[in-house]
């Protein structure tokens, strides 16, 4: 199987080493059933999120990045082996307990978000695609925008494969309605018109 770096994005929080350690937990109880997976571990904390993974991306080792937040982890113990084994093309996204489907449709560029957060996302470390560091609250939606302009659609994990650890602790509940809306205007403008 070939190796996987695993990004993890973190910043300060009164929670922070709670998330870490049920993360790093969920990754050290993986589980193969044909060979050990090969893996590294990348925590970075950079800044706002973009630039954050970005350095993470840079520092990547493995074959394929998986990006996941410090506040999800892994669901099943065989998760890492599921996504490495059913990873096709350049980009995978893989299922959370919110959104154990993932589904494309030509609307994700524009806002309707149907794969989930970034932590459902894997990609080959082959010329990968950085994150817009200007962006907060539409980084994956602008991420998958450019990623599937670039690659096409991404491969689908159905499943829950990743828990989200929702909570008053995210990043993004501290954004204002006006940054908000700004980064809306922002992606419409950066894409053709389209009447969704």
């Amino acid at each position: 199987m070939p190796k996987i770096s695993i990004i993890i994005p973190y910043h300060d929080t009164r929670f922070t080493t709670y998330f870490l350690a049920r993360l790093l937990n969920s990754i050290s109880n993986q589980t193969s059933v044909e060979t050990p997976i090969d893996y590294e571990i990348i925590l970075v904390k950079e800044g706002l999120p973009g630039k954050t993974i970005n350095a993470g991306i840079k520092r990547a080792k493995g074959e394929l990045i998986k990006i996941i937040c410090m506040d999800d982890w892994f669901a099943p113990s065989n998760a890492l082996e599921n996504i490495i084994k059913n990873f096709k093309g350049n980009w995978q996204i893989c299922g959370s307990h919110d959104n154990p489907n993932p589904t494309w449709t030509d609307k994700v560029p524009y806002g309707n978000n149907t794969l989930g957060g970034l932590s459902s996302i894997t990609m080959k470390n082959e010329d990968p695609v950085l994150f817009d560091e200007e962006y907060q609250w539409m980084i994956d939606v602008d991420f998958y925008a450019r990623a599937f302009k670039k690659w096409g659609e991404p491969s689908i994990l159905n499943g829950v494969v990743v828990n989200i650890g929702l909570g008053d602790h995210q990043l993004t509940r501290s954004l204002s309605d006006e940054l908000k809306q700004a980064e809306i205007d922002k992606l419409f403008n950066q894409l053709p018109t389209k009447s969704i």
